[in-house]
């Protein structure tokens, strides 16, 4: 193994247990050895504090390697707007409890109103009423329908069966056998 990826491998454990300095100095070693070390200048963005400071690593590393797509997510997130918190971005009237009097209501009401919402109202239906008349009419009309397209559906597979064999025929008395 050659110093810069021992020295490499020293400096990513040391920001792995936190020691910033440490890294950011062998990092800066390896650099001014090898200007051209993309791995240590992903690294010594992650050493450092400063955006401006994360942002030129990032973009050294890109300019190294344009296509890896860990220095351009990296680099997208450093450019990104710092996304708020989901209970930050709520906001409080969602999690109140409010009437349509513009109350807020208490736990009994809630219960109260969440009863009779559980309960669905059936309307009574009489023998000559019109809601059955039409149930009926609309059962029959999708039994029609679906008859139609039995009738339409057979017409269509026979049509295609009866084309194949006019093209068989055609075929044959086109090219007789010797």
């Amino acid at each position: 193994m050659n110093m810069p990826s021992e020295k490499l491998n020293s400096a990513i454990a040391a920001i792995k247990s936190g020691d910033k300095a440490t890294s950011s100095r062998l990092l800066a070693e390896i650099l001014i050895a090898e200007p051209s070390n993309e791995t240590a200048w992903y690294w010594l963005a992650t050493c450092v504090d400063d955006v401006e400071k994360k942002r030129y690593c990032l973009k050294r590393a890109l300019s190294i390697n344009p296509s890896n797509y860990t220095y351009i997510k990296a680099l997208i997130k450093l450019e990104l707007p710092p996304q708020p918190n989901l209970e930050d971005a709520q906001p409080p009237y969602l999690t109140q409890k409010i009437s349509s009097e513009n109350k807020l209501l208490s736990d009994e009401d809630e219960s109260e109103i969440s009863a009779s919402l559980a309960k669905p109202v059936l309307p009574s239906v009489e023998s000559s009423s019109p809601v059955k008349y039409t149930y009926k009419k609309h059962k029959n009309f999708i039994a029609t329908l679906e008859n139609i397209l039995a009738v339409l559906l057979t017409a269509l597979f026979f049509g295609i069966g009866l084309l194949f064999l006019l093209y068989l025929l055609f075929l044959l008395f086109t090219y007789p056998f010797i």
